[in-house]
């Protein structure tokens, strides 16, 4: 593939390895400002979408977003996620949705990006069949401020993956026995982190086909 506006290398500094399921092991970025002249330069999302596609392969999505994420204007928010619920209600997927005060289950990939821990928290959950997925609906296009995608193992376990991230009960080294691959994807400052414990970086670099 030539030209194609993403690099990825793995995260050495820290604790930043496969044993560590709060740190990301692997980095991407497709800061798109720095791969093209402005004239001809596709936006972020398009390039997020690429990149998801190509990481996930044929596997089904578990999409989670949450409404703490900084630069969120406060004002915008509740707009922001009911206009994302009534997404998914046209859609028929399968979500979950809560909304609650305080920090919530903090990790560290969150305290990187001051995720704000004294104001109402809205978070949504979706399963995304790969044949939804590739229907390309305008609500699935990455959000900017923030999104995690967790690449399922298995297909077919909507509701007890939705349930588990939900109530807790998937946390740690039991997401990777699930999810074979875990994608935060800022597309505001064409980022991602990805997190696995199953895939080395040339297994990466294939799947993104870099040469």
């Amino acid at each position: 593939m030539k030209n194609y506006p993403w690099v990825i290398k793995e995260n050495k500094s820290g604790r930043a390895r496969a044993s560590d399921p709060e740190r990301p092991r692997f980095m991407i970025d497709y800061n798109r400002k720095r791969a093209y002249a402005q004239s001809s330069t596709p936006q972020n999302s398009e390039i997020s979408r690429q990149i998801i596609s190509l990481l996930k392969q044929n596997a089904d999505l578990v999409i989670k977003f949450d409404s703490s994420l900084p630069d969120l204007p406060e004002k915008q928010r509740e707009g922001i996620v009911l206009n994302f619920i009534e997404g998914l209600k046209l859609s028929g997927l399968e979500y979950r949705y809560r909304r609650y005060p305080g920090p919530g289950s903090a990790n560290l990939w969150s305290q990187l990006f001051s995720f704000r821990k004294d104001e109402l928290r809205h978070e949504i959950s979706v399963y995304v069949p790969d044949q939804a997925w590739r229907q390309n609906d305008p609500f699935l296009s990455p959000l900017a401020y923030g999104v995690f995608y967790y690449v399922c193992n298995h297909p077919g376990q909507s509701a007890a993956l939705l349930d588990g991230l939900v109530d807790g009960q998937i946390t740690g080294k039991v997401r990777f026995d699930l999810f074979k691959l875990i994608i935060f994807d800022w597309t505001k400052f064409g980022q991602m982190g990805l997190f696995t414990d199953a895939l080395t970086l040339k297994d990466l670099r294939t799947l993104l086909e870099i040469i």
